[in-house]
């Protein structure tokens, strides 16, 4: 209640599970004020359903090739908003996260590396909304996410390569080509 009132207006409680349906709503208040326009006489919510959100989130992780995982979090309360919902995010890349955005406070994105406790190198990526307090994270595996890039790196080192020796072989051909009549020179000589 000390929080809707300090709001002056709409008051966002975050995503929440709707105790009615059970599904995902942005939990949203506004404090009724009687006539004198500063006494509350009660408070009136709303909850529009975030199914657009998740389904949206879902669908990316189904058309996504290098197994990124998605998830949103409230940074506050460290807790997961989507597919996780009312869990405490544990993950040591996500608590980097958290402590990422502590640290600033204010809209911002960024990306860095970590290892898990198995020694699996991670990238995670993610952007801040200090509005709302929520992140939205991508985590992968480097090896799945860089895949491509090192059988890029590959196949370009192997096309070096032989084009290396090509271009050796072609250099001797030619020299020894236009260096042979010096040999008819120097054995007359």
């Amino acid at each position: 209640q000390n929080a809707m009132k300090e709001n002056n207006g709409l008051y966002n409680a975050g995503i929440i599970v709707s105790p009615a349906s059970q599904k995902l709503i942005l939990s949203m208040y506004c404090p009724v004020y009687d006539t004198d326009g500063s006494t509350i006489v009660g408070y009136v919510g709303g909850g529009p359903y975030m199914e657009k959100l998740e389904r949206l989130l879902n669908e990316t992780k189904k058309n996504d090739k290098k197994s990124i995982q998605y998830s949103m979090l409230n940074v506050s309360s460290k807790m997961y908003i989507t597919s996780l919902i009312t869990k405490e995010a544990t993950d040591k890349g996500i608590l980097n996260v958290i402590n990422d955005i502590e640290k600033s406070k204010k809209n911002t994105n960024n990306a860095f590396t970590y290892k898990n406790s198995n020694n699996t190198s991670y990238v995670m990526s993610y952007q801040y909304d200090k509005e709302h307090d929520w992140a939205v994270i991508s985590k992968a595996k480097e090896s799945s996410l860089y895949s491509d890039v090192y059988k890029t790196m590959r196949t370009l080192a192997i096309f070096c390569i032989i084009s290396c020796i090509m271009i050796s072989s072609l250099s001797w051909f030619f020299i020894h080509m236009h260096t042979k009549p010096l040999t008819y020179v120097t054995d007359a000589l």
